[in-house]
């Protein structure tokens, strides 16, 4: 199964967010962010059922008075009078089942938080609650469907290789962090829109497959062309000339 949801926010304010299907998983998402450390940069995967909830926060140290010429002075106010005299911290959570690569669910976090930083900046820290979701939205689909298919074929190697690998990532049930009361079971849409979302990634999977084939493929043809062109290029010199007469004589 693919990365079913993927979601940005900055402590409980959700900034953006897609999902590939209904479910009841946006409400655990928001319990779980009320329950992770504040301002601490920590990647955590839970368990829940048959589902992942893989999150890496980022905390950047800086006091508020760093942040870009774009934010006033009320909103600097604002983050002081929510106890964030520091920037508040960003987390960027995906929902996966089971059985989905953890590493490629954390490579997809770090691209993820990469392309938002980069794209928003200080943004972040001010933005109301899914601020960037008309945007961003496209992006987390867009990826979401990147790694979902990229898993099971030759180009995962690529992106691990332009990805710096996943360490230390500790993996606890959501039990730990939700207590009885709020304990749900998570609900997933397993509708024709998610079968027909499988069979896309699985075609996308076939042409990436074929796509590699062929660049293999012509890449050993040119390759032998220079090999002959060679072996014909010495027998030319040894023969006396290009017609070869003194081998065929």
């Amino acid at each position: 199964m693919p990365i079913i949801y993927s979601v940005v926010a900055r402590g409980n304010i959700i900034l953006a967010e897609c999902m590939v299907t209904s479910g009841n998983f946006p409400t655990i998402t928001l319990r779980i962010l009320s329950k992770l450390p504040i301002n601490r940069q920590t990647r955590m995967s839970y368990d829940y059922d048959k589902y992942m909830f893989h999150c890496q926060t980022i905390f950047e140290n800086n006091e508020i008075s760093s942040l870009e010429n774009e934010t006033t002075e009320n909103e600097k106010e604002l983050l002081k009078l929510t106890n964030f005299d520091k920037k508040p911290s960003l987390t960027f959570i995906c929902m996966t089942d089971s059985e989905f690569n953890r590493k490629a669910a954390f490579l997809f976090l770090q691209d993820i938080s990469q392309r938002f930083k980069a794209t928003y900046g200080n943004r972040a820290y001010t933005a109301s609650t899914h601020a960037m979701n008309e945007e961003f939205s496209r992006t987390l689909q867009s990826q979401m469907a990147y790694f979902s298919s990229a898993l099971n074929t030759d180009k995962f190697q690529h992106i691990k290789a332009e990805i710096d690998e996943v360490k230390g990532v500790m993996v606890k049930n959501i039990e730990h962090l939700l207590s009885r009361a709020e304990k749900m079971e998570i609900l997933v849409d397993k509708t024709e829109d998610l079968e027909n979302l499988a069979i896309k990634y699985a075609s996308n999977a076939s042409s990436l497959k074929r796509d590699m084939w062929w660049k293999n493929f012509r890449l050993t043809l040119i390759l032998g062309l220079v090999v002959l062109f060679l072996i014909y290029f010495v027998l030319s010199i040894v023969c006396g000339g290009l017609l070869l007469p003194y081998c065929t004589s």
